[in-house]
């Protein structure tokens, strides 16, 4: 692939595949590729509940994913 990419990866939950979103990111060939990873979200985005120290730590997790992908595309397009 070599258009502008963004990967992102959840980091919250035990299945999180942060490294396998990694490898991806190192595979592509794009010269405007960025990788995130959204800190207390879960694969598809929510919010982490078991991962979190206070109640509420990871809600704004959602949003924080649609935010930055949204700030990412107007950027480029």
């Amino acid at each position: 692939m070599s258009i502008p990419l963004l990967v992102t990866a959840m980091g919250g939950g035990e299945f999180s595949f942060v490294r396998d979103s990694e490898v991806f990111f190192d595979m592509a060939a794009s010269r405007d590729k960025d990788f995130v990873v959204i800190d207390g979200a879960m694969h598809g985005g929510t919010p982490c509940k078991p991962c979190e120290k206070t109640p509420g730590q990871y809600g704004n997790a959602t949003r924080n994913l649609f935010d930055l992908m949204q700030r990412w595309m107007e950027q480029r397009f």
